[in-house]
């Protein structure tokens, strides 16, 4: 099995304006006492982020939901939509997401070799959101399953998360490669937990030194290559 990063690895974020969703959010709203404007909600809820990052920093995952519903309880603001329909618009029209090239032909290739796939990302979000976007971006993609950090509480390089996708797998951990971007995240975390590291080295990314063993990718298009 092949299991993927999701940002910068399959997905790269071509735009991304919290304003906009909070703006579209808004048409939904049904109470709103302080008559607060998008840019007062928006402002608010980025200072609320910022208050966990000591968490993120420290490795642990705090759900998107979670602040959201902290944010619109002190802001006393109402919707007509559910938690869940909230944090989907947010991030649907807070972000635009393109394929990473080359991601959509190394899916193609694993298909087509009958090596199996799946994805475990770094992400406040909900995993089924992710899922959904993934879908959308690389539709009869054969992902087993789609693990956001959200879902456990957990970021990557913790082994926990990892582990997590070792047992959905049924394999050994030898038999897993993880292609990640980031060498303290993607490399060292699968490595740890024995699993065979792949770095792909993203444009937008600095590496310095690497491990002469260590597998690396300036090109998703040419993984099936490196595989055979």
């Amino acid at each position: 099995m092949v299991i993927f990063d999701a940002g910068r690895t399959l997905i790269d974020y071509v735009d991304v304006d919290t304003l906009r969703g909070v703006r579209t959010l808004m048409e939904h709203v049904t109470a709103n006492p302080r008559n607060l404007t998008p840019e007062q909600v928006d402002r608010f809820t980025n200072e609320t982020f910022e208050q966990f990052d000591a968490c993120r920093k420290n490795l642990f995952e705090v759900h998107e939901q979670t602040v959201l519903k902290l944010v619109y309880d002190l802001l006393e603001l109402k919707f007509d939509c559910s938690l869940a329909d909230i944090e989907r618009i947010i991030w649907y029209r807070s972000s635009v997401v393109e394929p990473v090239p080359g991601a959509a032909k190394a899916l193609e290739d694993l298909k087509r070799m009958g090596i199996r796939s799946a994805v475990i990302s770094n992400l406040d979000f909900s995993g089924f959101l992710l899922k959904e976007r993934l879908n959308v971006l690389f539709p009869g993609n054969e992902f087993e399953f789609v693990i956001a950090s959200s879902d456990y509480g957990l970021r990557k390089p913790m082994g926990d998360i990892f582990r997590a996708g070792i047992a959905k797998s049924g394999l050994h951990p030898e038999k897993i490669w993880y292609v990640g971007d980031k060498v303290k995240v993607d490399v060292d975390g699968s490595r740890a937990v024995g699993m065979v590291p792949v770095l792909y080295k993203c444009k937008r990314n600095a590496y310095g030194s690497l491990p002469e063993d260590l597998i690396t990718l300036d090109d998703l298009a040419g993984f099936a290559e490196i595989i055979e």
